[in-house]
C-alpha cells in the first residue's frame, strides 16, 4: 500500500508536466519512452544499491551468527541475488508500470485547467498488485499451495479489516459532529479518509503482527517448549535387563539412592494388517491405494496397570476378563486409521496372531518415561521370552556411577538422553538468535512501512493544515486533533494485530510445538501499546514541520500544490 501511494502521488505530481509535453507536441509514445527510461534507471540503480547493501548486511549477519554459534560455516549463495533481481523485476513490473502507462496518456488539455484531473481507480491495477503480491509470496516461499493459501488469508484478513474499520468510523460519526475539539476533529479526519485509513490499518496491523508474532515465538514459546521436560525426569534408560537383573539392580538403586521407574517387559514385532487387509509394502511402495504401515518394528509390552504418564481417550483398559486386545497410541491410530474395534494382527518371533483394539491413548511424549505405541493385553504374550526396560535420574556429578552399572551388566544396553538434551537446548539457543536477527530487520521493515504511510498522506495533511491555521485554529489544538488521529489508528492496528497474532501463536503452539494452549495475556497490553506508542511517535515526528509553519506558509504550499 505505501508503494501504491508513492505511485499515486508521483503520477499527480507529473500529470501537468506530462500535459505541458503534450501541448507542445510530444506523442503518448514518447512520454512512456521517458518515463519509462525513468523507471529503468531507478531499478537498475536501486537493484545494483541494493544488492550491494544487502551484501554487506549478509556479510555483517554471518559474522554476528558466527560470534554466537561458532561451528558456523559461512557458504556464499547466488539465490539471494537472483531473488533480488527478481523481486525489482516484479516490482516494477507489475506494481510500477501501470500507473506510468496511464500517466502518459494524461491529454494536453489538462494543462489549461487550474487542477488537473485526478487519476481515477484502476482495477487493472489492482489486479497486477495482487499478482506481485502473490508472485512474491510464491518466490520467497518456494510453495505454491502455502503461498496461494497465505494469500487467500490475506484477503480475507484484509477484507475483515476494512469492513471493521468502515462500520467504526461511520460509528463514529455523531461523535465528530461539530469538530469542536481536537477530539472531535480526529475522529472527522479518521471518517473523512476512511478508505485511505482502512489501508494504513491494514500495513499497519500487518507490520505489527510480524512484530508480535517473532518476538512471543523468541520470548515465550521456544521457554515454554524447553520447559516440558520436567525437572528430575529420568535421563539414563537401561534396556534388555533379565529377571536376574531386576533383582540385582533394584539393589544397586537402593544403596545409591536412585528412583527407578517400573520395569516393562518388552518384545520386538510387527503389525501386519488391519481387519484381515496387509498393508502395504513402503519399501516398493506397490499397491499405494492400500493403507499404509509402520515399515518397521515396534517396541511392544504388555501391561495390567495404565501408565501414570497415559490418558485414555476412548474405550477403556484392560480387565481381568481381557483377552486378546491391545492398547493403540493416538497419534499411531490417527497414522494408520485406526478405530475402536479393529483387529490388528501382530507377528512376534515367528508367531502370529490377532488382537481388537479395546481403547486409544494419549501419551505424554514429555515425560521421558518408557512409552509405547502399542500395548497388548497381558494373555497375549505368556510363553515370549522378554526383556525388561527401565529408566532413572541421575546428576551429572554422580555419572562414575554409570561406569560401575555397565561393568555389573555387560548385557545389558545403556542410553544416555543427556547429551541428546544437550544438543536439543543448543538448537533452541541458535533459533532463539536466528529469531532475535529476524526480529531486529522485520521491526526496521515495519518502522520504514509507517513511515512510508504517513508519507503518502502529507500533502493532503499539508492542505487541511493550511485551511484550519487560515480559519484560526491554534498549533495545540492542531498537534492534539494529529495526536489523537494518530493514537486511534495505532491503537486499532495493535489491535487487530494482537487478535491474529494470538490465534497464529495458537495454531503453532498446538500444531507444531504439540503444547496445550495457553493465552498469552502480556500480548493484549503489547500490541496496543506499541502500536499507539509506534504509531504516534512516527505520525508526529513526521508531520512536525508542517505544524511549525505559519498559515500563510501553508497556504502558499498548498496552492502551488
Amino acid at each position: 500500500m505505501c508503494r501504491s501511494s508513492s505511485r499515486d502521488r508521483y503520477s499527480q505530481r507529473h500529470a501537468r508536466s506530462v500535459a505541458v509535453m503534450k501541448a507542445l507536441g510530444a506523442s503518448t509514445t514518447l512520454s512512456r519512452k521517458i518515463y519509462g527510461s525513468h523507471l529503468l534507471f531507478v531499478v537498475l540503480f536501486s537493484v545494483s544499491f541494493g544488492l550491494l547493501a544487502g551484501q554487506l548486511l549478509v556479510q555483517l549477519s554471518q559474522w554476528g551468527v558466527g560470534f554466537w554459534m561458532p561451528e558456523y560455516l559461512a557458504e556464499f549463495s547466488v539465490r539471494p541475488l537472483g531473488l533480488g533481481v527478481l523481486t525489482a523485476a516484479i516490482c516494477a513490473v507489475l506494481f510500477s508500470a501501470r500507473p506510468l502507462w496511464r500517466l502518459a496518456a494524461v491529454p494536453a488539455l489538462n494543462v489549461l485547467r487550474e487542477k488537473p484531473d485526478q487519476l481515477k481507480f484502476d482495477p487493472v491495477h489492482l489486479i497486477s498488485g495482487s499478482v506481485a503480491i502473490w508472485l512474491l509470496m510464491w518466490l520467497f516461499s518456494g510453495d505454491i499451495w502455502i503461498s496461494s493459501w497465505l494469500f487467500a488469508l490475506c484477503l480475507v484478513f484484509a477484507a475483515l479489516l476494512m469492513g471493521f474499520a468502515a462500520v467504526l468510523v461511520r460509528v463514529a460519526k455523531p461523535m465528530a459532529a461539530g469538530q469542536s475539539s481536537a477530539l472531535r476533529l480526529a475522529l472527522a479526519n479518521l471518517r473523512r479518509r476512511l478508505w485511505p485509513n482502512a489501508f494504513q490499518l491494514i500495513t499497519f496491523s500487518l507490520a505489527l503482527f510480524l512484530t508480535l508474532l517473532l518476538y512471543f515465538l523468541r520470548s515465550e514459546l521456544l521457554d515454554q517448549w524447553q520447559q516440558q521436560v520436567p525437572e528430575g525426569a529420568p535421563n539414563q534408560f537401561l534396556v534388555n535387563l533379565t529377571e536376574q537383573d531386576k533383582t540385582s539392580l533394584q539393589q544397586l538403586a537402593a544403596e545409591h539412592k536412585l528412583s527407578l521407574t517400573d520395569f516393562y517387559p518388552m518384545v520386538n514385532g510387527r503389525v501386519l494388517a488391519v481387519n484381515g487387509e496387509n498393508f502395504a509394502d513402503e519399501a516398493t511402495k506397490e499397491k499405494p491405494e492400500q493403507r499404509q504401515g509402520v515399515g518397521r518394528e515396534l517396541n511392544l509390552t504388555w501391561l495390567t496397570q495404565m501408565p501414570d504418564n497415559n490418558k485414555l481417550e476412548s474405550g477403556q483398559w484392560f480387565t481381568a476378563q481381557s483377552k486378546a486386545e491391545v492398547s493403540v497410541e493416538s497419534q499411531m491410530a490417527e497414522r494408520l486409521q485406526l478405530e475402536l474395534g479393529d483387529t490388528l494382527q501382530f507377528s512376534v518371533g515367528g508367531q502370529v496372531f490377532d488382537a481388537k483394539i479395546s481403547s486409544i491413548r494419549k501419551v505424554d511424549w514429555n515425560s521421558l518415561q518408557p512409552n509405547f505405541y502399542m500395548v497388548l493385553s497381558p494373555d497375549l504374550m505368556q510363553g515370549f521370552p522378554a526383556t525388561y526396560i527401565t529408566a532413572f535420574y541421575l546428576d551429572m556429578s554422580e555419572q562414575d556411577l554409570l561406569n560401575q552399572i555397565v561393568r555389573q551388566f555387560p548385557t545389558v544396553s545403556l542410553i544416555s538422553v543427556d547429551t541428546i538434551l544437550k544438543q536439543v537446548n543448543d538448537i533452541i539457543s541458535q533459533v532463539s538468535v536466528a529469531l532475535t536477527f529476524i526480529l531486529i530487520l522485520v521491526f526496521a521493515s515495519a518502522v520504514l512501512v509507517l513511515v512510508a504511510q504517513v508519507q503518502a498522506t502529507l500533502e493532503q495533511r499539508e492542505q487541511e493544515l493550511a485551511i484550519l491555521r487560515t480559519l484560526g485554529a491554534k498549533s495545540v489544538f492542531l498537534k492534539s486533533a494529529l495526536l489523537y488521529e494518530f493514537a486511534a489508528l495505532g491503537a486499532l492496528a495493535g489491535l487487530f494485530a494482537t487478535v491474529l497474532a494470538e490465534v497464529l501463536l495458537a495454531v503453532v503452539q498446538q500444531q507444531f510445538f504439540d503444547l496445550p494452549y495457553s493465552p498469552h495475556w502480556s500480548l493484549w497490553w503489547l500490541g496496543p501499546v506499541l502500536g499507539v506508542g509506534l504509531v504516534t511517535a512516527l505520525g508526529a515526528w513526521q508531520v512536525r514541520l508542517l505544524l511549525k509553519m505559519s498559515g500563510s506558509t501553508l497556504l502558499r504550499r498548498a496552492l502551488q500544490n
